[in-house]
């Protein structure tokens, strides 16, 4: 997940907190409910992370800042880890998804999504917006 340089990560506050706790749910949610995670998933946070954001859900990608290649760490034994970035995502957004897919979702979205910002502009505000 990616933070703005002055988000405060070492504040117990809630409204800064938050990404940490998602992280901690989705690294214990494979154990937890006997599944997986993988490129695309969304999932519910069931809730707002805090209130002081209507983000309520997140969905995986490929990290931005990494290429193609380095989205897979192959390990000696030839088994895979994969990487993600967590992108928070708006009640609408989540919706949308479900109607549609991953990849039509990403063609709604911009890069303001790819930092948390807790305000940030809604895409899918209601409207299905496929080009």
């Amino acid at each position: 997940i990616c933070l703005p340089v002055d988000w405060q990560l070492d504040s117990e506050e809630e409204r800064w907190y938050w990404p940490v706790r998602l992280l901690k749910i989705l690294a214990r949610l494979p154990l937890h409910e006997d599944t997986w995670l993988g490129w695309g998933h969304t999932i519910d946070h069931g809730g707002y992370f805090d209130e002081s954001t209507e983000l309520c859900g997140s969905m995986l990608i490929n990290p931005s800042s990494f290429g193609d290649a380095d989205n897979v760490c192959v390990l000696p034994d030839g088994s895979e880890v994969n990487f993600y970035q967590v992108i928070p995502l708006y009640r609408e957004e989540m919706d949308f998804k479900t109607e549609h897919d991953a990849q039509e979702l990403l063609k709604q979205l911009d890069s303001r999504v790819l930092v948390v910002d807790p305000k940030r502009h809604r895409f899918c505000g209601g409207k299905v917006l496929l080009s």
